[in-house]
């Protein structure tokens, strides 16, 4: 007995654990099914925090690897990256140099936001009008008093078309991306909105959101006490606390004073002009600079010219006049450019127009110019204005402009491949990799959207469709799963359409890869495991074993996802027996391989096998180590989790250390690390540095999505409050945590359900 009470505490609660593991372990076992039951108890038990990362399958024929129950980038490079991070948090550029005028409507905004402390304004008149350059110019005289940001977005409410309007949890993730650029980010608005909020507080920024559509659009876009939130709009609508300031057309004598300071050459034809422009700043400036950059080209001319077109809206009056005077190749030029829907680059125009990038580089100075194409001083980038794309979509012949959507989307395929490819890599590439797919990101989707709406009929958007599924690694991080759900959906259209029987099975097999990995990042492993099973049958019909094998280890993560670790132990015995047979047939067997041990080593884990765990992963390290450094993190962290069970509790510990050191900064993989190192620090009885890891946790988890690892920290967490006699708000974070295990069909539902009913009654 005295021998009994001199065992360490820790090694007692280390046995405990291992025990009550072994025991859970064989009451989950239950009846072998193909058909994974719905989870009505779980392997966990109450001192072992959970499950961890499942090792997930890569792309076939690609090499992402990931590891987790949602996708974990383990290829990611170190927190703290040679180059420094983007972040573009002064977007709004001056006002252009011919501004005049709105003295009034200035000075109404300026007081308000200066005197009463309005932290809302809004722009309200018609298209053309000049709503944009005012609150450029009104965001030059506040900039003293928001030093900290100044974020532009188009909010591309212009129309009525809601498809084409940015969306609310779009423009949020613009303006957190801001501030954080590596962040991944949950889909909803109401996930969104606290992060927002997170960003922005103690901070002096101003947010210009031009064209918004309507409250519902720029409601949730409302910041904290101290930053301005700034609109401009067509429509009238209402928000809490704002001032909005209508804008009329100019009087006339700015406007004749507006020609005149563009070009004093027109003399005194300019009221004639500014007749016909209907006093609107941007018909006054395409006019102005038209004669600017034209001597040949006589007021008098002109004036015919916008007679001619007094039937059109006073926009396309002055745009019709000035294309008049254009080269045929170079109005041709300008009419494809209504293909983009923001902005783009002289690279991106060449390839539209199949020229090299110094000639269309050529060619756009000599738009901006003459104002056809408008010129960011900020982002050195081009655009057009709304109105003035949607007379250049109007003059491009139907197959023209066919044609012209088909070069954007072969271009925008290479640019979301190369930014991919960026993002695999180390230090300031891999940022370079993000901001390139943030900045092309409304040229990419619009491409896809273009090749999935062509592919029955077009070979090359066939292609394209299912190429755009191949760059998935920056996709994953960049947004939420139901868009990988989205193109596969539109590859799988596209993949019935191939004529050969071979082509359509090994795009189908591309397609079910895609869902399966999708739907498990979801937390639909019932979904999850059907493609799976159309991915392995797609497999064995092609004959293609490395696809055969890389399927059945993710039958395996989706089996062990349900807690049904035999059932995945099968498909890795399964799949490791295959891969004995045919390891000499592969490039990279180790790549493989080392995904078939690393599952071993987990579900062994959660089997309470941690002897045969720790053997895997050792093994699973000595692979990474031996070949691809850069997983190492993930492969100790799950080392550190078996030796932590096993109840050497500090050597867990340290390994664990280790590996957050390696995981990336505001990552899944750093998300899991903290959580198990808080874990070990309560089995040690260190409540107060437990807490601060889960709470850590929690914060990394929201920011990037990550919905069980969230649910996992407000768990912990709970137990760890309850150990350090904060019982209410222990209750209080099991209950939130509850919320999101039942929302994601989580095996740890019933423990919460009973720890929380425990402590009902001890109350």
């Amino acid at each position: 007995m005295d021998f009994l009470k001199s065992i360490d505490p820790r090694i007692w609660a280390a046995i405990i654990v291992g025990v009550l593991g072994i025991v859970a372990a064989f009451i989950a076992r239950g009846k072998k099914s193909k058909d994974p039951p719905q989870p009505s108890q779980s392997t966990e038990v109450q001192i072992n925090p959970g499950r961890d990362a499942n090792l997930n399958a890569p792309v076939v024929g690609g090499n992402q690897t990931n590891v987790g129950n949602t996708t974990t980038y383990i290829t990611n490079p170190p927190a703290e990256p040679k180059t420094p991070t983007i972040k573009p948090l002064h977007q709004i550029p001056p006002p252009d140099g011919d501004f005049i005028g709105r003295e009034e409507e200035l000075k109404e905004l300026l007081d308000k936001v200066k005197l009463s402390g309005v932290h809302i304004s809004g722009i309200r008149g018609m298209g053309g009008i000049g709503k944009t350059q005012l609150a450029y110019r009104l965001v030059e005289e506040l900039k003293p008093q928001y030093p900290d940001a100044q974020i532009y977005l188009d909010l591309k409410g212009v129309t009525e078309d809601d498809q084409i309007s940015v969306k609310p949890e779009e423009a949020l993730a613009h303006i957190i991306r801001a501030f954080e650029p590596e962040i991944q980010l949950p889909e909803k608005v109401e996930e969104l909105r606290p992060i927002f909020l997170s960003v922005l507080d103690n901070k002096k920024a101003i947010l210009l959101m031009d064209n918004a559509l309507d409250e519902k659009q720029t409601e949730p876009l409302i910041p904290p006490a101290g930053s301005l939130l700034l609109v401009t709009s067509r429509k009238n609508f209402s928000l809490p606390g704002i001032h909005l300031v209508p804008l009329d057309t100019l009087p006339e004598e700015e406007s004749i004073q507006l020609l005149l300071n563009i070009a004093d050459r027109i003399g005194d034809h300019a009221k004639p002009i500014a007749e016909l422009c209907g006093y609107l700043p941007k018909a006054l400036n395409v006019a102005g600079k038209a004669m600017a950059e034209h001597p040949d080209y006589s007021p008098e001319e002109y004036i015919e010219e916008l007679k001619k077109n007094e039937a059109l809206e006073p926009v396309d009056r002055s745009l019709a006049a000035s294309c008049k005077w254009l080269e045929e190749v170079e109005r041709n030029y300008f009419y494809k450019l209504c293909v983009f829907p923001g902005t783009f680059d002289s690279r991106a125009a060449g390839a539209v127009w199949e020229t090299d990038e110094a000639e269309a580089k050529k060619t756009l100075s000599n738009l901006v110019n003459i104002s056809l194409v408008e010129w960011g001083e900020e982002t050195h980038r081009y655009h057009l204005h709304d109105l003035t794309r949607v007379y250049a979509n109007k003059q491009l012949k139907d197959q023209e402009h066919y044609i012209t959507q088909k070069r954007h989307a072969e271009h925008y395929l290479k640019i979301l491949a190369e930014a991919d490819e960026l993002f695999k890599e180390k230090g300031g590439n891999m940022l370079a990799g993000l901001h390139l797919f943030d900045l092309e990101w409304e040229n990419i989707e619009t491409s896809q959207a273009w090749s999935a709406e062509n592919s029955k009929t077009d070979e090359k958007a066939r292609k394209f469709c299912l190429q755009f599924m191949d760059s998935t690694k920056i996709l994953d991080l960049r947004k939420h799963p139901n868009k990988r759900i989205e193109w596969a959906e539109n590859g799988f259209e596209a993949a019935e359409h191939f004529p050969d029987h071979e082509s359509k099975l090994r795009n189908q097999l591309k397609v079910a890869d895609n869902k399966c990995r999708a739907y498990r990042h979801k937390f639909e492993t019932k979904l999850a495991i059907d493609w799976c099973n159309k991915w392995l049958e797609n497999a064995k019909k092609l004959g293609d074993r490395r696809s055969e094998i890389l399927a059945l280890v993710n039958l395996g993560i989706n089996y062990d996802n349900w807690g049904q670790a035999e059932e995945a132990l099968d498909y890795l015995e399964n799949a490791s027996d295959l891969f004995e047979k045919h390891k000499n047939e592969f490039e990279k067997p180790w790549e493989v391989e080392f995904q078939i041990i690393a599952n071993f080593g987990i579900v062994y884990r959660h089997q309470g096998k941690l002897e045969r765990s720790i053997i895997k992963c050792l093994e699973w390290k000595k692979i990474v180590e031996e070949n691809d450094d850069k997983q190492k993190g993930v492969a100790l962290s799950n080392l550190g989790r078996a030796y932590s069970l096993q109840g050497k509790i500090e050597q867990g510990r340290d390994l664990q250390k280790e590996a957050l050191k390696l995981a990336n900064k505001n990552s899944r993989d750093e998300s899991m690390a903290l959580n198990k190192l808080g874990w070990d620090y309560r089995c040690l009885r260190d409540t107060k540095t437990a807490i601060k890891m889960h709470e850590k946790a929690l914060e990394v988890a929201q920011m990037v999505g990550h919905r069980r690892e969230e649910g996992k920290a407000l768990w912990y967490q709970s137990l760890a409050e309850n150990e350090n006699s904060n019982k209410s708000y222990a209750v209080q974070l099991a209950k939130d945590a509850l919320i999101i295990f039942q929302a994601i069909k989580d095996p740890r539902i019933n423990i919460v359900e009973e720890q929380l009913e425990k402590w009902k009654k001890e109350t």
